[in-house]
This record gives structure tokens, C-alpha cells and sequence, in this order.
């Protein structure tokens, strides 16, 4: 009986319609975004491991830190980087960052 009032009452009607139309169009923008790369600013690089924001600007610009430009001309620090960086508290090995390519 609740269904057939359901069914019935046309505001609820638009407002299911509404719904589902909501729902495939954020399927449909889902779908198409591209995933976001996670990337860090110097500075947040700097105060996670304890250095002047200007060492790790100054190493991402000497390209010791691979990293990359967006179109303001910032320096952004891939989170694959960032994690290396954390995990030696400083400039990783040599080794370390020729295997992660410089964009």
C-alpha cells in the first residue's frame, strides 16, 4: 500500500527521478576525471623534515629532487619524492632518486 502511494504522489516521483539522474551524472564524472598525483610544496616537505624551506627549494632547482613546474612557475615535489625525502630526514642517496624519472 506505502507503494502504491509512492507511485502515486508525484513529487515523490521527480524526486526519485532527480536522485537517480544526480547519481549517474557523478558515476559519469567519475569516470572521466583523471586521478590527482599527490605532490608536496617545498615548504611542506621543509617543515616535515625539520630544514629550511630554502634547502628543499634550492635542491628541487639544482633538479638534485626531481620536480615539477605547474604553469605559475612553482615547484611541486611528486609524493614518491616526498616519501623518500621523509624517510632518510634529508636528501635521499644518489641511487634512490636516479631511479624515480625527472620530469
Amino acid at each position: 500500500m506505502v507503494n502504491a502511494l509512492v507511485r502515486s504522489d508525484p513529487t515523490i516521483s521527480l524526486l526519485t527521478d532527480i536522485s537517480e539522474r544526480l547519481t549517474r551524472i557523478e558515476e559519469r564524472l567519475g569516470a572521466d576525471s583523471e586521478p590527482t598525483e599527490r605532490c608536496w610544496a617545498p615548504d611542506e616537505v621543509a617543515k616535515r623534515v625539520d630544514r629550511a624551506a630554502l634547502t628543499i627549494r634550492e635542491w628541487a632547482r639544482l633538479d638534485k629532487i626531481p620536480s615539477k613546474r605547474d604553469s605559475r612557475g612553482r615547484r611541486w615535489i611528486a609524493d614518491e619524492v616526498a616519501q623518500l625525502i621523509f624517510q632518510y630526514q634529508g636528501l635521499p642517496p644518489e641511487e634512490e632518486l636516479s631511479s624515480l624519472s625527472n620530469p
